[in-house]
């Protein structure tokens, strides 16, 4: 089972690192069954917040045909659908810290406005031959994971502050805000399209319901054996 926890401490080290290492952000675990669907058009529901299905696919497509015009990207060929599945997964967590902010009124910390000029920067040096499309996929993708590891070290200082009275270092305020994030999505309503084959578990992570549940694991996925594409068309293939 695929547990896609958010990678808050690890900053990218180019736009390409998300969508040639994107599989780098997600942990494989057991995983638990979706009761409830969103909307028709609607890859999740995460409480007041929609991820549209379109916005899912269409990275995903996009994502696809920039590794696949830049092999140099280094990624190696996964099913497309997992893909799908990573960026449903980032825009989940982002839509839970979105309203984790709001909800706490703690502020996003400048660390975020610096990130995101950076991915920016980066993809205007680093992506002069990709088309807009690619690399609006890429930036959606690096955005998703800027503002979830910035907001969760955000929520994970306020309460570590409150808690202990003391300064926390930025890792230890991110373990602090995972676990908070892990809280709201165990307790919140968040509902998943069944196509996209995720769910939340009891402890409030996002799992991967298409792998059996006797094949648990808890390293990278950068770690782990590539998905099989053997059988797949070049269509349904990315990388």
């Amino acid at each position: 089972m695929t547990r896609v926890t958010p990678s808050v401490l690890r900053r990218p080290t180019g736009a390409a690192a998300c969508l040639a290492g994107l599989a780098a952000a997600v942990l494989l675990s057991g995983c638990g069954v979706a009761e409830t669907q969103p909307a028709p058009g609607t890859a999740a529901r995460v409480q007041d917040v929609s991820v549209e299905s379109s916005t899912v696919d269409e990275a995903a497509t996009n994502g696809c045909s920039f590794l696949a015009d830049n092999p140099a990207a280094g990624a190696q060929e996964s099913p497309r659908s997992s893909l799908r599945q990573r960026i449903t997964a980032q825009l989940i967590q982002r839509a839970a810290v979105e309203q984790m902010l709001d909800e706490t009124g703690i502020a996003m910390r400048s660390q975020y406005d610096a990130d995101v000029a950076d991915i920016d920067n980066q993809l205007a040096l680093q992506y002069v031959d990709a088309t807009p499309e690619q690399a609006d996929a890429v930036r959606l993708s690096e955005e998703a994971g800027a503002y979830v590891r910035n907001g969760l070290i955000s929520i994970g200082e306020s309460l570590l502050r409150d808690e202990t009275d003391e300064e926390p270092v930025d890792q230890d305020s991110g373990t602090r805000g995972e676990q908070e994030l892990r809280e709201w999505l165990s307790s919140h309503d968040v509902q998943i399209n069944p196509q996209y084959r995720l769910s939340i578990d009891d402890e409030g992570n996002i799992v991967d319901d298409s792998v059996d549940q006797s094949a648990q694991l808890s390293v990278p996925v950068s770690s782990a054996a590539p998905d099989d594409v053997s059988g797949l068309p070049a269509e349904q293939r990315c990388g």
